[in-house]
């Protein structure tokens, strides 16, 4: 199971390169927004579309794994894998220019 902040994400409608529903930052001048997820589930990765004018960075951290970071150019559609391997509890997003972000297709491992 995964839990979205409301006060941190939305449903986006489907656009462009995401044909279907999908996550978008509830305040699109968000430099931050996080997730939990229940226990032993490892945090495989997403698919992140910018669908902005300019490139944007992703940050993706938990307090069990190491940091990872992204680069997206304008229009850019990236299937992110962290290539972790222990359980992550708790996944913080930080965004660099990320107003035009959409996230789709949550991967996760374990139970």
């Amino acid at each position: 199971m995964v839990t979205w902040p409301a006060d941190e994400w939305q449903i986006g409608v489907p656009l462009d390169k995401f044909p279907t529903f999908n996550l978008v930052l509830k305040n699109r001048d968000a430099q931050s927004a996080s997730f939990q997820l229940s226990p032993h589930r490892v945090f495989a990765g997403l698919d992140v579309y910018n669908e902005g004018p300019d490139d944007a960075t992703v940050i993706i951290s938990s307090p069990q794994t190491r940091e990872l970071t992204f680069r997206l150019k304008a229009r850019e559609l990236r299937r992110i894998r962290t290539g972790w391997r222990d359980p992550s509890s708790f996944v913080r997003v930080y965004f660099a220019n990320g107003k035009g972000l959409r996230f789709d297709n949550l991967a996760l491992i374990g139970e």
